[in-house]
């Protein structure tokens, strides 16, 4: 069987047969019949989250209170929340037994990312119906 490529999502790279990642000086490749799955997997800091909401509270109290450090409090739970915001991160995952390729989805990449996990499927098929 020929090998042709049928997509590329950031260094990852799709054929009909196997999914490769080339990644500086690391390539990592998993045959498509090894391949378990495909997801998009959303990564956060919750703990910036709780301490925004700890600054908040800790916020409205001193402004219930007319302390005047309220302003303060008001403006780490801005910086904490703005923190949380921007270090969100979605990343693509291709699992093929114990290895897992994981690409970062950048910006607003989240429909590419989407379009190349249903490529991944149905090479998949195509493979194990060949096989």
């Amino acid at each position: 069987m020929e090998e042709h490529n049928l997509g590329q999502f950031g260094n990852l790279q799709l054929t009909n047969v196997r999914v490769r990642q080339r990644d500086g000086n690391t390539v990592k490749s998993a045959l498509l019949t090894e391949v378990n799955a495909a997801a998009l997997d959303f990564r956060s800091q919750p703990a910036l989250k709780g301490l925004a909401a700890l600054a908040g509270i800790a916020a409205l109290y001193f402004f219930a209170d007319g302390d005047s450090i309220a302003p303060f409090f008001v403006a780490v739970t801005v910086v904490l929340v703005i923190l949380f915001l921007t270090s969100r991160k979605v990343a693509l995952v291709v699992y093929a037994g114990q290895m897992a390729l994981v690409e970062q989805v950048q910006g607003g990449a989240v429909g590419p990312a989407l379009e190349f996990i249903n490529a991944v499927e149905n090479a998949k098929l195509s493979a194990t119906k060949t096989s």
